[in-house]
């Protein structure tokens, strides 16, 4: 939502580039873009959009294996993981998507220069905090929503069209069925949207306390934001579904090894598979 911009940026980048990063701040929706970016172009590679989910790597020596399983590809005696990635990409034409790739930076970086320069088929989008550095790069910053300003004139009618505010009141209402945005309640809304800076991540959360609390009080209790949007669920929020593997639209899927599935996010976010080549609708 608010984001149809950046997808076209994104797409005609990627139309004109091998490396393409996705970068911002924690929670702006790096990947949820990046995602949909892959999705729409997935019919432009012969073999697909593949993704590869980094943040639960903890060493950065792991990332070529961790590719490698989510590709499939087998080792070989006598060559390394990064030559056998290579020699299986050199002839296959594909979207690769590193996904959360700022704290195993220099090993991404590093692995994706060789792949690009081998692999002539190979087109790399990232997301990171932080650009990979490598040549050719293309970093497309990604800002948070835009929010409305103080006193909004117009009231709830203006108001709904703010992407911050609309994304607000769309998690809200799956939250809460009866939530609506109303005069009554409008001025809190946009209250909540420019204390959160419009984050995506931190609005969905807020969104969720609406079962509980009204919008006054949820604006209220934004002091100490931090606090109050973790303490939403048992166990903390896990925000991501992950799944090291082929990015589908809609196939029943096996998770590959190593796969890490992480429930939460609200129906129709995500592919219902990443294993499966997005080659088919």
């Amino acid at each position: 939502m608010g984001r149809a911009g950046d997808a076209a940026t994104a797409q005609a980048t990627l139309g004109r580039f091998r490396v393409v990063t996705l970068s911002g701040v924690g929670g702006v929706g790096k990947t949820r873009l990046a995602l949909r970016v892959a999705a729409d172009a997935r019919s432009r590679y012969r073999d697909g959009a593949w993704i590869c989910e980094l943040a639960a790597v903890a060493d950065a020596a792991a990332v070529p294996d961790l590719l490698a399983t989510t590709l499939g590809v087998q080792q070989r005696l006598g060559h390394t993981v990064t030559d056998r990635l290579v020699e299986y990409l050199r002839g296959r034409s594909m979207l690769l998507l590193l996904d959360n790739c700022e704290h195993v930076l220099g090993a991404v970086a590093g692995l994706v220069d060789n792949l690009v320069r081998d692999c002539p088929g190979l087109t790399v989008l990232a997301t990171s905090r932080e650009p990979l550095g490598v040549d050719g790069e293309q970093i497309l910053p990604l800002q948070p929503l835009p929010v409305p300003p103080p006193l909004t004139p117009g009231g709830a009618l203006a108001a709904a069209v703010v992407p911050s505010v609309a994304l607000f009141c769309q998690r809200a209402t799956a939250a809460a069925p009866t939530f609506a945005l109303t005069e009554d309640n409008v001025t809190a809304v946009t209250e909540i949207c420019r204390r959160l800076d419009g984050l995506p991540l931190a609005l969905e959360l807020a969104a969720t306390r609406i079962r509980a609390l009204s919008p006054a009080e949820i604006a209220d209790r934004l002091e100490r934001r931090l606090q109050f949007l973790r303490s939403g669920r048992a166990g903390g929020h896990r925000r991501r579904l992950r799944v090291g593997g082929q990015v589908d639209a809609g196939r029943p899927h096996k998770p590959c090894p190593g796969a890490v599935l992480h429930a939460g996010d609200p129906p129709g976010v995500w592919p219902r598979t990443a294993r499966r080549m997005l080659t088919r609708p």
